[in-house]
């Protein structure tokens, strides 16, 4: 639409950033649920268990998402398209915390859908709720003051919001909480596991 910057960010890279990361999450979380809720032949081996096949599932695709991310945005410079990070490592830290997102919200569908399993069905419904409430395709300061508290109730928007502020020093956000996202995190992922232990009575191989 002929728009070529948001906020002092250009937009090839403020959309490569957005969308890669939220593709890389829905993976994810649909890759771990339907590992945990329907592909259990593994855990047959006692060495291996639902957390095992989990995370390994959500390894893997970190890593592919990672590499692809990185091949985008350094073809992109190499055309002079897309922007390089001012502070790589920040943005790779909280790239870490949206995968652990991802991950806890995996074990947390696959756990429902042990006992429900129809759920599946539903849970794209809900991530494409929580995507829209999640700075994908616009940040929370370009909206009118009294609609952003309905954005940043999502802990996954104060994440990628402080991506983008890490990647960009020319945007500085001023509605995303470090402190309410890495809490957030903190308190999902510890449930997620805390609820894979609980269900995993549960879980018979298939």
């Amino acid at each position: 639409i002929g728009t070529n910057r948001v906020l002092n960010m250009d937009v090839p890279t403020f959309a490569l950033l957005g969308a890669g990361t939220w593709i890389m999450c829905r993976q994810v979380i649909f890759r771990i649920s339907n590992q945990i809720a329907h592909h259990r032949f593994l855990i047959n081996f006692p060495t291996v268990s639902p957390l095992m096949q989990g995370l390994t599932q959500g390894i893997l695709y970190l890593l592919i998402y990672t590499v692809s991310l990185v091949v985008l945005i350094a073809a992109g410079r190499s055309v002079d398209m897309t922007s390089l990070p001012d502070h790589p490592l920040m943005v790779g830290a909280y790239g870490i915390g949206m995968w652990f997102f991802a991950v806890s919200l995996g074990f947390i569908f696959g756990g429902i859908a042990i006992f429900w399993p129809y759920f599946l069905r539903f849970a794209t419904v809900l991530e494409r709720a929580i995507q829209l409430f999640s700075s994908v395709a616009f940040v929370s300061e370009q909206l009118p003051e009294e609609y952003r508290g309905w954005l940043t109730w999502s802990p996954t928007s104060h994440g990628l919001q402080l991506m983008r502020s890490f990647y960009f020093d020319s945007y500085p956000s001023v509605d995303a909480s470090a402190s309410y996202f890495w809490t957030a995190i903190l308190f999902l992922t510890c449930g997620a596991f805390l609820f894979e232990r609980l269900v995993r009575p549960y879980m018979q191989p298939i």
